[in-house]
């Protein structure tokens, strides 16, 4: 069926599916947490564990950019919260959604 991510309806990307369970994703995300001292990035956010590595431009747009969506430039270590906020913040237009915050 593809791989689908668990916060966007019909986001079906086999290709994603193959990326994430590869050897090579385990190697760039623990090179990323590394880098990040394994700590969310967000500024004043102190937390440490259930860390996540965030694509700041998605792969589902790798067609259109001129440089390596995997790069270690292109991910930053995120805490499950902020991970879930920021995957919200796109929606699959591309376009930036309103959001409020409590």
């Amino acid at each position: 069926m593809g791989y689908r991510h668990p916060d966007r309806k019909n986001y079906l990307y086999e290709d994603n599916y193959d990326f994430y369970n590869s050897e090579t994703w385990l190697e760039i995300r623990t090179e990323v947490l590394e880098r990040d001292g394994y700590r969310c990035r967000i500024p004043e956010c102190d937390i440490t564990e259930n860390l996540q590595v965030h694509h700041i431009i998605p792969r589902m747009y790798k067609h259109l950019v001129e440089f390596d969506i995997d790069h270690l430039d292109n991910l930053i270590t995120l805490c499950n919260w902020h991970h879930k906020l920021a995957e919200r913040l796109v929606s699959l237009s591309g376009k930036i959604q309103e959001h409020r915050f409590l």
